[in-house]
């Protein structure tokens, strides 16, 4: 089986995943600004502020996830990128030095 793999292509991949997570990051940074909108005060009704409150808590969670999932993946592309990089430049110069 031969596996086909390109290489500037994974390398290219990372940049944007890794901007999309600096959004998702600067989105769950939000939080603490809303939450401090969130008490019965600025809402009206206590009940109104704990819902707020806990809508807030579950989003910044899944966005911290979705952030943290985002730079795993990152990182993973560019270390595949890197390992691809340097096995086909080794392959590459053991078929010239034997040609």
């Amino acid at each position: 089986m031969r596996v086909r793999v390109d290489v500037e292509l994974l390398r290219a991949t990372a940049p944007p995943l890794r901007q999309a997570v600096a959004v998702v990051d600067e989105l769950g940074g939000l939080r603490e600004s809303m939450r401090a909108g969130s008490t019965a005060g600025p809402v009206g009704d206590p009940t109104l502020g704990r819902a707020l409150e806990d809508f807030l808590l579950s989003w910044s969670d899944q966005l911290t996830a979705t952030g943290d999932r985002g730079r795993a993946l990152a990182g993973m592309l560019e270390r595949a990128a890197e390992h691809y990089g340097h096995t086909e430049h080794t392959v590459h110069g053991q078929a010239k030095a034997q040609a």
